[in-house]
């Protein structure tokens, strides 16, 4: 709804020729990220830099963001090292916090750019910028699809000390696992799990029925195939790729925005009809 406010308010001022401002630009680039239109966003940014407005650090944040959908890695590295530069000069325009570090994090992760990824991590640490779970299930999820689950293992035991592990952490450790035979491992980190009071996921147990059934430890596999069976009244092996990407999807989205922008909060009373 504040994405189609800010949609409104913006034509509505370039209708009746008034400039916007920062907070609108802001407003409108942070709508596109979440619309996953990368290219209005970078339009806009230009835009505003031909109208002498200086980005700040939310709206690079967003720009970021939405390099992550379209798998523009080296581009979000240049906004990132931009908004790095200008802040240093101006330090009104703010500087990357956890929110800006973890849209790059992501973002070169999805693209698979996982060394990188753990290079802005350390960078991260060395600037001592405050990590949440999403920086460490971000970087667990760039060593998760090709199966390290050595390294995996160690993003964990790095994130502990500072944040609770999910089902959504386990169930990429658990899928690592899987994907190189550890089904012994697997089950570790199932145990673990349950020792935590942490309820799995679907996925979860159906890597974990893969991880077994591999193993040829079919009486174990059948065991998470009843779970699953219990908990969905379709076939629970008839999930798809897709399915996948969309619980993934989901679960990026609903991450909070990259900064609680004063520009968002200003299009709540919007009524593009007054």
């Amino acid at each position: 709804l504040v994405s189609v406010k800010a949609h409104n308010l913006f034509r509505d001022l370039q209708r009746v020729s008034i400039a916007p401002g920062i907070v609108e630009y802001g407003a409108i680039i942070n709508a596109c990220a979440k619309e996953k239109n990368l290219q209005r966003a970078l339009l806009l940014y230009d835009q505003m830099q031909d109208e002498q407005l200086e980005p700040d650090v939310a709206i690079y944040t967003s720009l970021i963001k939405a390099c992550a959908h379209d798998g523009e890695w080296e581009r979000a590295i240049e906004l990132f090292e931009d908004i790095e530069q200008r802040a240093a000069a101006d330090p009104s325009l703010g500087t990357p916090s956890t929110f800006t570090y973890n849209a790059l994090i992501t973002t070169l992760t999805n693209c698979r750019q996982r060394k990188k990824a753990m290079h802005i991590f350390n960078k991260m640490n060395h600037n001592e910028i405050p990590t949440d779970r999403v920086t460490y299930d971000r970087l667990i999820q760039g060593y998760e699809v090709i199966g390290d689950w050595e390294e995996v293992l160690r993003i964990m035991h790095m994130m502990q000390p500072h944040v609770q592990p999910t089902a959504i952490t386990y169930q990429r450790a658990i899928s690592a696992c899987q994907l190189k035979g550890q089904w012994q491992r697997a089950l570790m980190l199932y145990e673990d799990m349950q020792s935590l009071d942490i309820k799995p996921r679907d996925n979860t147990y159906l890597a974990l029925y893969d991880a077994c059934l591999e193993a040829q430890k079919p009486d174990i596999a059948a065991t998470f195939y009843q779970i699953l069976q219990q908990s969905t009244a379709e076939d629970p092996l008839a999930r798809t790729d897709d399915m996948f990407e969309e619980d993934e999807d989901e679960e990026f989205d609903a991450y909070y925005d990259p900064e609680p922008l004063e520009s968002e909060a200003q299009f709540e009373d919007y009524d593009p009809e007054a």
